[in-house]
């Protein structure tokens, strides 16, 4: 359970930086 809780939070995490990152590259 820890382990799939902190891949989860380290996905979600992932997936917010790449979202930031191509929203300031499309800005």
């Amino acid at each position: 359970l820890r382990s799939a809780i902190t891949f989860s939070e380290t996905l979600a995490k992932f997936r917010s930086r790449d979202a930031r990152d191509r929203g300031l590259d499309h800005a």
